[in-house]
């Protein structure tokens, strides 16, 4: 309950400000179809046991619906290991597919943004050889929460980065980097 209310004060901080800076339109054109693409690099905090894990992905911007909101998503996968000596080491892996709906504010060379979406996340957990353990393996939906900005750097690229955090695991975030770019308008 206390991760709603955090995520509740955020949204109501985040949309004030933009609606007292006048970026809400009484019109709204939307725009379907992929007007970007990105690829990402990061790390992601797993928990103390695991600690950093590198994490890579690719994602779209998928529709623009108005001029602040936009639908975008993609696959990202990670993997993290555990262990002093290489035969001892456990490892845990995901691969996820999710679609984010982001509100973005236009400032200068900076967008910045924030957004909650869904998505899947494939998680598999393995052994090493000399420990009898079957393998671990689950799929569940996830909500999360992403927040960021792209900085301008010419007409076709920005650059990116991001924070996510899933909401069933707060303990565990994402932070990314990206090279985003546009193929649209």
């Amino acid at each position: 309950m206390k991760k709603i209310y955090i995520l509740t004060a955020i949204l109501l901080l985040f949309f004030s400000f933009t609606w007292a800076q006048g970026e809400f339109e009484d019109e709204i054109k939307a725009e379907v179809g992929i007007t970007g693409a990105a690829v990402k690099a990061g790390l992601l905090y797993l928990t103390s046991e695991y600690g950093f894990a590198p994490g890579f992905g690719l994602w779209f911007d998928w529709a623009k619906l108005g001029q602040n909101i936009i639908v975008d998503g993609g696959l990202e996968y990670w993997v993290a290991q555990r262990g002093a000596k290489a035969w001892e080491k456990e490892r845990k892996r995901d691969f996820a597919i999710f679609f984010t709906l982001k509100y973005a504010v236009e400032m200068g060379k900076f967008t910045p943004f924030l957004g909650g979406g869904f998505g899947i996340n494939m998680y598999k957990k393995t052994y090493p050889e000399n420990i009898d353990k079957v393998p671990e393996k689950s799929t569940k939906p996830e909500l999360h929460i992403d927040a960021g900005t792209t900085y301008f750097l010419n007409p076709k690229m920005d650059l990116e980065a991001r924070f996510k955090v899933n909401i069933s695991d707060v303990s565990s975030f994402g932070l990314y980097v990206s090279m985003y770019l546009k193929t649209g308008k």
